[in-house]
């Protein structure tokens, strides 16, 4: 893990002397990575979909499904009151977070949304405020509504009179997205993050030399949206991890108390199987259950 280094920090983020407005240079770090409109974040063809086939973190306390691997049946798009309660519940969408959950780990985003002036057809930055965080506590390796491309969707879902009123005036209304990964909080102070992510192929952009500023904004970001996290470190590896996030007997409880269907299988490929039909909609949950375990 590393720190942005004092002396190049404490350079980049005071006024500078060399332009007359005074602007402070590290608000000019952020590289746009990628745009993406609304209409292609609510296709339903470019949904991802969650994984499926994990079993629960204490075998020894295990009963019936000692050995087993569960289904979970949670549509991370579903829009509908039920669904996004479950999801709500644990992991609701966070913008520009104040404060985080010590020892809790997040996927975030950071986007702004922009669109085109008619008359002189340059991109103008809608937000509020630019650029924007957004982040979702995951609670485990099935990653039901936090997984990048659904941070995503929940924030069109969130956006929809707002782009329809910043449609009548600009054009190209689309989402600009500058970075993408993990944070972890470890206590009141310190954050841990990354820049990984395989939907919006973060590898590709942070390369070596890019990462020193890239990290140098996201400390700026922080301090600004949160003071009280004066201690942001970068970790080039992935935090999010089924050792870090497994399935506990406690999920499975809120998710029964949801009443949100779970099965089990005797393997996480049969698991992805019943996901796989379950896509299709051609068979009842009860019945792929049943055709899969018995094949």
């Amino acid at each position: 893990m590393s720190k942005v280094d004092p002396e190049f920090y404490a350079n980049i983020t005071q006024p500078s002397s060399r332009t007359r407005s005074r602007a402070v240079p590290i608000e000019h770090f952020p590289l746009e990575k990628r745009r993406i409109s609304r209409n292609t974040l609510l296709d339903p063809w470019r949904h991802i979909c969650n994984t499926q086939g994990l079993s629960a973190s204490k075998f020894r306390d295990a009963d019936a499904d000692a050995g087993k691997y569960y289904y979970i049946h949670i549509n991370s798009y579903d829009t509908s009151q039920a669904t996004t309660d479950v999801i709500n519940e644990v992991s609701p969408l966070l913008i520009n977070p104040a404060k985080f959950e010590p020892g809790a780990y997040y996927t975030y985003i950071v986007a702004d949304i922009v669109g085109k002036d008619c008359e002189t057809n340059k991109t103008v930055v809608l937000s509020q405020s630019a650029p924007q965080l957004y982040a979702a506590k995951t609670i485990n390796m099935y990653e039901f509504g936090t997984k990048h491309q659904q941070i995503m969707y929940r924030k069109a879902i969130q956006d929809t009179v707002l782009f329809a009123e910043l449609e009548k005036t600009y054009k190209n209304v689309q989402y600009r997205i500058y970075a993408t990964g993990e944070i972890k909080c470890v206590n009141e102070t310190t954050l841990v993050f990354n820049f990984i992510s395989g939907t919006y192929k973060m590898k590709k952009h942070m390369t070596e030399t890019r990462v020193k500023y890239e990290h140098a904004y996201f400390t700026y970001m922080m301090h600004n949206i949160s003071p009280k996290y004066t201690n942001i470190l970068y970790q080039p590896t992935t935090l999010i991890v089924e050792e870090t996030l497994p399935l506990t007997r406690q999920e499975l409880s809120r998710l029964r108390r949801r009443n949100v269907p779970m099965f089990l299988f005797d393997t996480p490929r049969q698991c992805c199987q019943m996901r796989n039909a379950v896509i299709q909609k051609k068979e009842l949950l009860e019945d792929i259950y049943e055709r899969i375990r018995r094949s």
